[in-house]
């Protein structure tokens, strides 16, 4: 887990690139912001204008040597299964929050709390239950990305 020292707040728009930093760090990656913003091909202009879509995320995280494992559903049952098993084998998730408006960063599970990393957040860590990530999500449509080491996948 990170330490709250190493977790940075983003400026405004830019919580796609700030999730793909602290995902990294979660897997002992360490590159700069501005690497991150490059990757996605986004700027802060642009990020405030029209934010960062999964596919620019997917092709930062290909970039960081890492391999994206996509989960897109409309069941809470089957978006719960694949969050645990992603966090269970170690693999952080970039979560889709606010009605597609925020990405989040889903780092573990300890019992039954999810602990996040929120980029927007002055807290910018916490831990929540299944129910109150639901509500984050704020939409009927789950979309988070694992993040997955290349030598991890088989």
């Amino acid at each position: 887990m990170l330490k709250k020292s190493q977790i940075r707040l983003q400026s405004r728009g830019s919580c796609a690139q700030y999730a793909i930093y602290h995902v990294l760090l979660l897997l002992g990656i360490r590159k700069p912001i501005w690497k991150i913003f490059l990757a996605t091909k986004r700027n802060s202009i642009s990020v405030r204008r029209d934010g960062t879509n999964g596919f620019r995320i997917q092709h930062a995280i290909r970039r960081f040597g890492c391999s994206p494992v996509v989960c897109s559903t409309t069941s809470p049952v089957r978006a719960r299964v694949k969050l645990n098993s992603l966090l269970r084998d170690g693999s952080p998730v970039i979560l889709c929050v606010e009605n597609s408006m925020h990405w989040i960063v889903v780092a573990g599970l300890k019992g039954k709390k999810y602990i996040w990393i929120d980029s927007a957040d002055e807290k910018k860590t916490g831990a929540c239950g299944w129910h109150e990530l639901v509500d984050r999500v704020d939409s009927d449509d789950f979309y988070f990305i694992g993040v997955k080491r290349a030598v991890d996948i088989e």
